[in-house]
């Protein structure tokens, strides 16, 4: 994950709101012209997660992959592979229906398929 000062840098330049920020996360909303992304970003036990919900009127609604794409940017390095997982439907957890995560463990490397796979 990116230096939560270089995070608070690009939302700041970007008139983007911080709700707030501590040594383990950040809350934040991002303007995307009409509409807004709600994030809660965190870095502890061992993982780095973003969690991304839009919003549009006061109507929540799942955000765009150029969304994610974007959030993705600004959180976790270039050379960061980051995954949105989807669990079996025994260990499903869905506080939110409209959002999206993003995960990355910090001890770990995340395996890629092979390229010709892709």
């Amino acid at each position: 994950m990116r230096p939560v000062k270089k995070i608070l840098k690009v939302l700041k330049k970007t008139g983007s709101r911080v709700i707030g920020s501590g040594e383990d996360g950040l809350s934040c909303v991002v303007s995307r012209g009409k509409y807004f992304l709600c994030i809660i970003a965190s870095w502890g036990e061992g993982w780095d997660h973003v969690s991304i919900h839009a919003n549009m009127d006061g109507k929540d609604f799942t955000p765009f992959w150029e969304d994610m794409c974007g959030i993705k940017d600004l959180f976790f390095k270039d050379s960061e592979t980051v995954i949105q997982y989807h669990p079996p439907k025994a260990k499903y957890i869905n506080n939110h229906p409209h959002t999206l995560h993003l995960w990355r463990p910090q001890n770990q490397e995340i395996e890629l398929p092979p390229k010709t796979m892709v």
